[in-house]
C-alpha cells in the first residue's frame, strides 16, 4: 500500500495515539514510576475482582433456601452472563498490567537509549520507529486494510503487538489465521488460569482450554465473556482446496463446543473430502437465539447484526485464501439467517447450503454466482412454522433458488393418499435437529448427499 501502514493510521487519527508523541509531532517522556503504580493497581483490582466472583460463586452455591423462578432465572444469569462478565473484566485488568508495565520497560529502555546518544542528536526528533498501532486503530480499518497493513509491522512489532494485545490479535479479522491462533493461546492460558485458580478445575471448559494449549484445538477467534469462538478443523494454507464456513443451529452456546458437538457435522464434511484439503471453520462469533418462543430467532435486526460480523470474518478470509480454493458456507437453522445477512453485506460463496434453514434477510436476493442447497425432513417443525408465516416470507424451502432435498421422516410418518401425518408429535422438532446430525445413522443418506453437493464427483 501506498505510504504504508503508518501512513493508513495516520489519516485516521483525530489525536495523539501513542506514548511518547504528541500532535506536533515532539517526544515527550511518561513518568515510569506513574506507570509503574498503575499497573501494580491494576493487578491488584485483578486480583481482588477475581476473589469476588469466587466468593459471589461459592456463596451462591451454597443458598439452598432460595429456591423458585427467579432464584433458577439469576442463577442461570450467573452462570451465562454475570461471572462471565466478572471474568472479561479480570482479563482486562491483567492485559492492562501488562500493558502498563510494558510500557514502562519501554520507557525506560528509550529515555537510557536516548540519554546515550543526546551529544550526537539531531535537532527535531523523530517520532519512535519501533511505534506501534493501538488496538482501536486497528479495529477502525476494514478487514482487507489490517491484512494489508500487518506486514508493514515486521516480525518484531507484529510479535510485540499480539504479546501486547492478545484479544485484539485474536479475534481482529483480517490477520493472518496463524497470528489469531497463536494470539488466542495466550488468552486461553489466562482464562485457564482463572478457572484453576482454587485448584485444578476438571470442568469442559478447563479440559477444552487445556487442549487449546497442547495445539490440539485451533482457535481463530476467543472472547470468554461473551462465550464466543470460532474452531479450525483441518489445515489451512496454500494447498487448501475448500475453505468452509459451519454456522451452528439456534441455540448454539460455547459449552457446545467444551461437549464437541457443536464442530460434528463440520468434522464430518471436512473429512468426507476426497482430496484431504479442506479448511472448515466452526463458526459462533456473535450472540445466538437462546429464548425458548423463539422471538429472537425471528428478530431480523438481530440476525442481520450477526451476519455484519460474519461477512467481516469472510472478508478477512477471502484477503488471504488460496486463490483457486472455493468458499462454501453450510448452516443449520437459525444459522442461515447469519449466512444470508452477510451476503447482504457483501459476502460471496461458491455455495450455501441450508439444513433446515430459517430465512433470508428482507431484500435478499440470491448471488447468480453461487450454488444454494437446502436439506430437510418433510416432517419439520421450523418448516411447519415457515409455512404458517411465522418467521417472515423468506427462506430457503419457498425460495427458487435453492435446491431441495427433502427426506422421509424416519419411519415415523403414514401416507393417505396425498396426506402424510406422523403419530409422534416429537417428530418435527427432532427431524429439525436430526438433518444437521453427523452421527444418527438415520441421517446417513442426507448427510453423505450434503457431502456431494460440496464436493462432486472430485477425486
Amino acid at each position: 500500500m501506498s505510504g504504508g501502514w503508518q501512513a493508513v493510521l495516520a489519516a485516521r487519527r483525530v489525536g495523539p495515539n501513542y506514548l511518547g508523541e504528541s500532535m506536533a509531532g515532539t517526544l515527550y517522556g511518561a513518568d515510569v514510576a506513574q506507570l509503574r503504580t498503575l499497573a501494580s493497581q491494576a493487578g491488584s483490582s485483578a486480583s481482588a475482582l477475581n476473589g469476588l466472583r469466587r466468593r459471589l460463586a461459592a456463596d451462591l452455591a451454597a443458598s439452598r433456601h432460595w429456591q423458585g423462578n427467579d432464584a433458577r432465572s439469576f442463577r442461570s444469569d450467573w452462570e451465562t452472563a454475570h461471572s462471565r462478565s466478572m471474568v472479561q473484566a479480570v482479563h482486562l485488568l491483567e492485559t492492562m498490567q501488562r500493558e502498563l508495565t510494558a510500557n514502562a520497560d519501554q520507557q525506560e529502555h528509550a529515555s537510557s537509549a536516548g540519554s546515550a546518544a543526546m551529544p550526537a542528536a539531531p535537532a527535531g526528533p523523530a517520532a519512535p520507529p519501533g511505534a506501534l498501532p493501538t488496538p482501536a486503530e486497528l479495529a477502525a480499518l476494514s478487514p482487507q486494510q489490517v491484512h494489508d497493513l500487518w506486514p508493514g509491522l515486521g516480525a518484531e512489532r507484529q510479535a510485540e503487538f499480539s504479546r501486547l494485545h492478545p484479544f485484539t490479535a485474536g479475534n481482529l479479522d483480517g490477520l493472518p489465521i496463524s497470528v489469531r491462533i497463536e494470539a488466542n493461546k495466550v488468552a486461553a492460558a489466562g482464562q485457564l488460569a482463572l478457572l484453576d485458580a482454587n485448584g485444578p478445575s476438571t470442568g469442559e471448559e478447563a479440559r477444552y482450554l487445556r487442549k487449546v494449549l497442547a495445539r490440539q484445538i485451533r482457535l481463530v477467534a476467543y472472547d470468554p465473556g461473551k462465550g464466543n469462538l470460532i474452531e479450525l478443523l483441518g489445515r489451512y494454507d496454500g494447498s487448501t482446496t475448500t475453505v468452509l464456513t459451519y454456522v451452528p443451529g439456534t441455540f448454539a452456546k460455547a459449552g457446545d463446543f467444551y461437549a464437541g458437538g457443536a464442530q460434528k457435522m463440520a468434522a464430518y464434511l471436512q473429512q468426507s473430502d476426497p482430496a484431504g484439503s479442506t479448511a472448515a471453520f466452526v463458526y459462533k462469533n456473535s450472540e445466538f437465539p437462546q429464548d425458548q418462543t423463539f422471538v429472537q430467532s425471528a428478530d431480523k435486526p438481530f440476525g442481520e447484526q450477526a451476519g455484519r460480523r460474519l461477512a467481516a470474518f469472510e472478508e478477512g478470509l477471502a484477503a488471504q485464501n488460496p486463490p483457486a480454493a472455493q468458499t462454501v458456507a453450510v448452516s443449520h437453522s437459525w444459522g442461515e439467517a447469519a449466512v444470508a445477512s452477510s451476503e447482504m453485506f457483501g459476502t460471496h460463496y461458491d455455495s450455501q447450503i441450508s439444513l433446515s434453514g430459517a430465512w433470508m434477510p428482507e431484500g435478499w436476493k440470491a448471488d447468480p454466482a453461487t450454488d444454494y442447497h437446502h436439506f430437510a425432513y418433510d416432517f419439520d417443525a421450523l418448516a411447519t412454522a415457515q409455512q404458517l408465516g411465522l418467521v417472515g416470507d423468506k427462506y430457503p424451502l419457498g425460495d427458487r433458488a435453492f435446491r431441495k432435498h427433502i427426506y422421509d421422516d424416519p419411519a415415523r410418518n403414514f401416507e393417505f393418499g396425498p396426506v402424510r401425518i406422523t403419530t409422534d408429535p416429537m417428530a418435527k422438532i427432532e427431524n429439525h435437529s436430526l438433518i444437521a446430525s453427523a452421527q444418527d445413522t438415520r441421517n446417513r443418506e442426507a448427510r453423505e448427499d450434503i457431502a456431494r453437493a460440496i464436493y462432486g464427483g472430485r477425486k
